[in-house]
């Protein structure tokens, strides 16, 4: 996946949340296997009205050089739930532009229950407005192994936002200093 092109989808597992059935979350994977596989995936402007829905999913990364791309990331309207995000150098790039608020909404993305996990880092934020909630940034950021870690930004990172970031779990993420 690179882009939606502008087109609003609905991409979900067979996850129910009122039975619980976790094991459609670990069992519907998307693979990156190169540098930028899924840095735009994201990427939707849909249409006024209509919302790109990404539920019950587990996307595993390749960590490669801080200078590549490799993200999950987007803008426009996109509810991002109940997903494991790891292994990617950007778990979820997610940014906005406030010109493009539609009247009576008050977030245009929502990202809630999910995993980001040994990304170098785990959510990244830039001119977005989002509602962030319920999520877990575990382990994500620098690490001793690395001699470079100047991309290992740790948990979560947010620049020029009027996100909301509610009820987060965030644990043992480190970043470069």
């Amino acid at each position: 996946f690179r882009s939606l092109g502008g087109k609003a989808i609905t991409l979900t597992s067979t996850y129910d949340p009122s039975v619980d059935n976790q094991d459609a979350i670990l069992e519907t994977i998307i693979v990156s296997t190169s540098a930028d596989d899924c840095y735009t995936f994201l990427s939707a402007y849909p249409r006024e009205g209509e919302l790109t829905i990404i539920n019950g999913l587990t996307f595993q990364g390749r960590k490669t050089t801080c200078e590549s791309r490799n993200a999950l990331g987007g803008d426009g309207s996109v509810m991002f739930m109940n997903n494991i995000v790891k292994g990617f150098n950007y778990g979820l790039n997610v940014w906005g532009n406030s010109n493009d608020k539609k009247e009576g909404v008050d977030f245009q993305q929502l990202i809630e229950n999910n995993l980001f996990t040994d990304n170098y880092q785990g959510i990244m934020m830039e001119s977005a407005e989002a509602l962030v909630t319920d999520n877990l940034l575990w382990r994500n950021g620098a690490d001793e192994t690395t001699s470079n870690n100047q991309c290992r930004q740790g948990g979560i990172s947010i620049d020029n936002d009027d996100s909301y970031v509610l009820y987060n779990i965030i644990l043992e993420n480190t970043r470069y200093q």
